[in-house]
């Protein structure tokens, strides 16, 4: 998410140079901008409800007895078709 935020800014940054370099008004584009604010508002967003969708699985695995912090990024998914989909 980082990078994207970062192309983002670029991006801005990059059209209001280039606006400015026009010697265009500072309305000029503005719809522009606003649309890749707006983006990047709507990514922080997503982010934070997939934090919370997350948080919510942790409780539902909690609640029926799974283990959940023995799962993650280092470790492999268990063979439990629950898990694997199988």
């Amino acid at each position: 998410m980082s990078t994207v935020y970062a192309k983002a800014g670029e991006l801005s940054t990059a059209l209001i140079a280039a606006r400015r370099e026009a010697g265009l008004a500072e309305i000029v584009g503005h719809s522009i901008t606003r649309g890749v604010a707006q983006t990047m508002l709507a990514l922080s967003e997503g982010q934070k409800e997939i934090a919370g969708v997350h948080r919510l699985i942790e409780q539902l695995a909690k609640s029926v007895g799974i283990d959940v912090s023995a799962y993650g990024d280092g470790q492999s998914k268990p063979d439990d078709p629950a898990f694997t989909g199988a």
